[in-house]
């Protein structure tokens, strides 16, 4: 999948370029080159499954239902895979926790769809008890359950209708939804320790996960030095990539400010709850013109 970034050597050049690389959901960095020979490895810190979720409303508003199916139930599975890392993380954070789920991140269950759905199942109703529980009968349950068009789909005795592919993108957005701002924090309810209280457990730990993978590259060394241990400024080049680079405020995800009371994160969740389609594909074409200005 495609992904663009400012190239900020193009910008010091004043020339236009746009770093280009593509996210194979097996590295944590993505390589880019842009068309004036400028490069950068990028490492996002936006999960896999939000990119998966905007690539399939641009392939809905195409009417590309096949590729829109298989993108957003990829999404899905990538939602499913980060969130049980994340309740890993955070049960043993105060010891090991980034190196625990980097080693159980090499076990097979995190790659095989049924096994890793049979992790998030009992990771989120261990989490969220019964609340989760009318999101996963609309996932599992019965002959038209997500999980069964999937399957037949998968297996090719199906082809995915308008209504089907409708149908997987607003339960992923619900669920979702629910997973990030369930896990996110406010003034009423005191935050643990080492979690962003602007934050929370999913999107703290999505930021953290990339960053020490980053750490172990040459680059990452190189910018800590030049820039904290000698005081230079942040380099407005693409070095810049060399550090922690947050990219959420350009994808459709929830990482806004702590709320203030518990009442605003529920009137939020209830915001998302009732989105439908057409609500999503109006506020990722927002998102577009925003970025193209």
């Amino acid at each position: 999948m495609k992904v663009k970034f400012a190239c900020y050597d193009c910008r010091q050049e004043h020339k236009n370029g746009e770093l280009i690389g593509e996210i194979d959901g097996i590295h944590d960095y993505v390589s880019c080159k842009c068309d004036n020979g400028h490069k950068a490895k990028v490492f996002p810190q936006t999960p896999l499954y939000v990119y998966l979720l905007e690539h399939a409303l641009d392939a809905y508003r195409e009417q590309m239902y096949f590729e829109a199916f298989l993108s957003a139930y990829s999404s899905l599975e990538n939602l499913w895979r980060i969130t049980a890392k994340a309740a890993l993380w955070n049960s043993f954070r105060k010891s090991k926790g980034l190196a625990l789920v980097e080693e159980a991140s090499e076990l097979s269950t995190y790659h095989q769809s049924e096994r890793c759905l049979g992790l998030f199942l009992q990771t989120v109703i261990q989490f969220f008890g019964t609340a989760i529980q009318p999101y996963l009968k609309e996932l599992i349950q019965g002959n038209k359950s997500i999980v069964s068009v999937r399957n037949r789909i998968m297996h090719g005795s199906a082809m995915p209708s308008q209504n089907d592919t409708k149908k997987v993108i607003e339960l992923l957005h619900h669920l979702r939804s629910f997973v990030e701002l369930k896990m996110t924090y406010t003034l009423e309810v005191a935050h643990p320790k080492d979690i962003d209280p602007k934050q929370g457990i999913l999107q703290t730990f999505s930021s953290l996960f990339v960053i020490e993978q980053q750490r172990k590259t040459p680059g990452f060394k190189k910018y800590v030095k030049e820039t904290i241990h000698q005081g230079s400024a942040i380099p407005m080049t693409n070095d810049l990539y060399n550090g922690p680079y947050s990219d959420t405020f350009l994808h459709m995800w929830h990482s806004s400010p702590m709320f203030n009371r518990e009442m605003d994160r529920e009137e939020e969740l209830t915001k998302q709850l009732s989105m439908d389609i057409d609500d999503l594909l109006k506020e990722r074409a927002n998102l577009i013109n925003l970025l193209n200005q």
